[in-house]
């Protein structure tokens, strides 16, 4: 931060301001810079995408086309790749090089995908992780990219270690995921007594690349739909809904499952469904389903900031009035590729949608001789700060001990002035 300090004095009255804020920072959607591509343009049911950049630069999506939002044992996945950082998408199931997907359109005898999370392991090979449905029961189950996201393999049933007492079908793995080093943590939707309710939001981790799951904790049996992301300090945030869709939950647990902090966070949020978190730039973004907002269940984005503790409203929200799970991710110019679906129960699209988010910041400065608190302004952070220091008559503050200090949003720092000047004055 390059700022030019410059301290001016004045002497009156005694002024001193013993209250601290925290630094700010305001977000808007920049409308200008949107674009919107559909997808997808036909009667089928298209949804759930779900996105992941290759090694290679390129970005892949995988998404579910079905004749309807509920079983179809005719369902399949298809796979477009974006050469271009999402301004334009191959055709499905065509590679970048024009040849046809060797794996995609994904499907099996009578069974329905449900597409669930997409992500790069520790290892580097490339997971995408879902839930294999026939008509009674749900097989969670992933495929493997070993290499470039080009090449995938058939469905592989997923492998429990412990289980929490869950019977392994009712474990639906996987709704998000989070990195901490070699091991990869899990929200996972659990059902009870033959995939009834009710239902939990429930934290697993693989310590092997997805080889091997294994259960953590339960955050509670009146949540489900949940979103986690890493937040340093052995901590991981997890967004979940309740399951009846009145309200959203905010929980910060530690790695090993113990819970630091647990909060109905509604007022802040609104009812989220279907969060996907995701870790951009030091803000979290939520991808979801604003479910009571007017017009209803719309596809939003929210962004928080990296410790999870300021929740600030929703930035992008489309007019459209049925979407479901969603993704995002960073492009290389710093501004957002986000995927979504809406429709109806039985013809829904795929949307893509690029945009900027411009980030007003605003820092809270103060000035202090020897801890002694003075005054404080809140100024843009790129701006010449010029700050007056009201005091008791007589008062000289010596230069050499007079601090700047500024919240930079994660810590507190200070500073010496560039320049004093006292004008003198009553």
């Amino acid at each position: 931060m390059n700022l030019q300090k410059k301290c001016i004095f004045f002497i009156s009255a005694m002024f001193l301001l013993f209250s601290i804020s925290a630094a700010s920072a305001t977000y808007t959607y920049n409308e200008s810079s949107e674009t919107v591509q559909t997808l997808t343009a036909d009667s089928d049911w298209n949804g759930r995408p779900m996105l992941e950049r290759l090694p290679d630069g390129n970005i892949s999506m995988i998404y579910r086309s079905a004749s309807t939002h509920d079983f179809d044992s005719s369902a399949v996945w298809h796979i477009r790749y974006s050469t271009d950082d999402g301004n334009t998408w191959t055709n499905e199931d065509m590679l970048p090089n024009g040849s046809a997907s060797s794996t995609f359109p994904l499907s099996v005898s009578n069974v329905d995908f449900r597409v669930a999370d997409m992500f790069t392991c520790p290892d580097g090979t490339i997971k995408a992780l879902f839930l294999a449905r026939n008509a009674s029961d749900y097989t969670p189950s992933y495929i493997i990219s070993s290499s470039d996201g080009y090449v995938w393999s058939s469905p592989i049933q997923t492998n429990w270690g412990s289980t929490g007492g869950y019977d392994t079908n009712e474990l639906l793995i996987s709704e998000d995921h989070a990195i901490v080093g070699n091991d990869i943590y899990f929200t996972v939707y659990g059902a009870q007594n033959g995939l009834s309710s009710p239902f939990s939001t429930i934290i697993a981790k693989s310590t092997d690349n997805c080889s091997t799951f294994d259960y953590i904790t339960t955050l509670g049996t009146h949540i489900n739909e949940a979103g986690i992301e890493y937040i340093g300090n052995d901590q991981l945030l997890v967004i979940s809904r309740y399951t009846d869709s009145s309200a959203t939950q905010k929980d910060i647990i530690y790695l090993n499952g113990t819970s630091i902090s647990s909060e109905e966070v509604s007022s802040e949020l609104g009812v989220i469904q279907k969060p996907y978190l995701v870790n951009i730039s030091g803000q979290i973004a939520i991808a979801g389903r604003d479910y009571v907002s007017t017009p209803y269940r719309r596809p939003a984005v929210w962004l928080i900031n990296s410790s999870g503790n300021q929740l600030m409203k929703n930035i992008f929200t489309s007019t459209t009035v049925d979407g479901g799970y969603s993704d995002i991710i960073e492009r290389n110019d710093g501004s957002y590729l986000y995927v979504t679906y809406y429709g109806d129960f039985t013809d829904s699209e795929i949307y893509a949608y690029t945009f900027g988010i411009d980030e007003n910041q605003q820092t809270n400065y103060f000035i202090d001789e020897d801890l002694d608190l003075v005054t404080k302004q809140t100024i843009p952070s790129d701006s010449t700060l010029s700050l007056k220091i009201t005091n008791t008559p007589g008062y000289s503050p010596n230069p050499e001990n007079v601090y700047l200090f500024y919240d930079s949003g994660n810590s507190f720092n200070s500073s010496k002035w560039d320049s004093y000047t006292n004008l003198g004055g009553s």
